[in-house]
């Protein structure tokens, strides 16, 4: 004979069952990997090929990774872009200066520019603007944008393909006076210029008119 003490018992057992069912059934609908609480890890979706006795088969999906750059191979990379090219003082062009001339040959006037390579030191621009003229009269006017200085050319002598002459600084930023400059034309057009001594300066200069 059964008590009424088991059959109430029965109905609670009945009822914590039926609970923890639905409990397990939400947890389910949600995700979540048994008692854990991590999502089930989703597995790579399969692909169908056909085998030689004509039936197919079922093959995971490959899954790849995408490389991984660290990001110190990224600045350096950045950070090589920006370095400049090397740039190397330019060397004296094999001209023959020619014959002796009494003034500045037409070949030179006109404004110039380019730059200069003194020593271990940045290249800095260089203006000229020649004009003409004789021996020692003044030729051309200088300037230095970056010293922020400049001034004149003095014709201390001339030839067929080269000019030398005294440079004389009027405005004073880090230039040095009474400097002896050379100028000699290439056959490209363009005039090699230079000077000797404080730390000896050369470059290249293009006719802009």
């Amino acid at each position: 004979m059964i008590s009424k003490r088991v059959v109430a018992g029965a109905g609670v057992a009945a009822a914590v069952v039926g609970f923890l069912a639905s409990l397990v059934t939400v947890v389910g609908f949600f995700g979540f990997d048994g008692w854990t609480g991590s999502a089930p890890t989703e597995e790579p979706a399969a692909v169908t090929l056909p085998t030689d006795q004509g039936g197919i088969t079922s093959v995971a999906a490959p899954v790849t990774t995408p490389p991984v750059v660290p990001a110190s191979e990224t600045v350096l990379t950045s950070a090589a872009a920006l370095v400049p090219t090397p740039q190397t003082k330019p060397r004296p062009p094999a001209v023959n200066a020619g014959a002796p001339q009494p003034a500045v040959p037409q070949s030179f006037h006109g404004k110039w520019f380019g730059q200069v390579y003194q020593g271990s030191s940045d290249p800095y621009p260089v203006e000229v603007v020649i004009a003409g003229g004789a021996s020692g009269a003044t030729i051309a006017s200088v300037d230095y944008p970056n010293l922020r200085c400049g001034g004149r050319w003095e014709l201390a002598a001339a030839w067929d393909n080269k000019i030398s002459a005294v440079e004389r600084i009027e405005y004073q930023g880090t230039c040095v006076d009474s400097v002896r400059i050379d100028l000699v034309m290439q056959p490209d057009g363009q005039a090699f210029y230079s000077f000797k001594g404080h730390g000896d300066g050369a470059g290249v200069l293009r006719r802009l008119r």
